[in-house]
């Protein structure tokens, strides 16, 4: 239950943390599924992120122009 609420508090402050969370899930969980309790927490809590943090920044028209340039291109061929 420790990395649960690790997990979960670990989310907020690490968006990389949520695929480190689910590879460890996943392998946990093949052991079987009473293992899974812990991993409730986390992904509800990156629910609950998504739902009021980032999906708000996807929308952020300002970012999306700052960041641009550094976006790979749609084109590759444009790489040249």
């Amino acid at each position: 239950m420790l990395l649960g609420v690790f997990g979960a508090v670990a989310v907020w402050f690490s968006h990389p943390a949520i695929f480190v969370l689910a590879g460890l899930g996943v392998v946990i969980m093949l052991r079987g599924w009473k293992y899974a309790l812990p991993f409730l927490l986390p992904a509800a809590s990156f629910l609950l992120c998504y739902s009021t943090v980032l999906r708000k920044l996807s929308q952020d028209a300002e970012l999306l122009v700052y960041w641009q340039p550094n976006f790979m291109p749609h084109n590759l061929s444009a790489l040249k």
